[in-house]
């Protein structure tokens, strides 16, 4: 298992399965990641903040998720909700 984390913190991702939680969240829902990713038994605990208001950790593997572009949604104050990016 490669040390370099799957994702950072910003990115935005979409699930594609959730293996393990007993309370998933629903393959297709976008999110941001939340934080560092820390590195533990061969995987990635993964932070994320999800589009749906749920604050679960993604574990990379079993977890599996894809980066996708954000759609830079204003906060009312030029930056955006989910990455916080600079809106022009």
């Amino acid at each position: 298992m490669t040390r370099t984390p799957p994702f950072r913190n910003g990115d935005r991702l979409r699930l594609i399965a959730m293996v393990d939680d007993p309370a998933p969240i629903p393959p297709g829902t976008e999110g941001t990641v939340n934080g560092d990713p820390t590195f533990f038994a061969d995987s990635w605990d993964t932070p994320m903040r999800w589009d749906n208001g749920r604050t679960l950790s993604m574990v990379v593997p079993p977890d599996q998720a894809e980066k996708i572009r954000c759609r830079h949604r204003d906060d009312g104050r030029g930056r955006c909700i989910d990455c916080g990016a600079f809106i022009d």
